[in-house]
């Protein structure tokens, strides 16, 4: 049984949480949204720093664009994350 990062990504299948959460960021909008960045907020810390850092690179654009928006309460979420 994998632990840490590896629970959330099986790379031979290309399968797991992580896959759902990045397809989730691209593809929701407003509330739904800020729980798939809050969630892959919390998983990122658990990475190696390559893995991390292919993971901020793919959620990056997404956190700029809603920081961007007038909703108070996503700009707290954004900078949590």
């Amino acid at each position: 049984h994998p632990y840490g990062f590896d629970s959330f990504y099986d790379e031979e299948k290309e399968t797991g949480v992580l896959k759902f959460l990045l397809e989730g960021i691209r593809t929701h909008r407003g509330k739904s949204l800020a729980a798939f960045l809050k969630a892959i907020g919390f998983i990122i810390p658990l990475a190696v720093p390559e893995d991390a850092s292919t993971l901020t690179a793919a959620v990056v654009p997404t956190l700029i664009r809603e920081f961007q928006s007038p909703d108070e309460e996503m700009k707290k979420i954004v900078l949590r994350v």
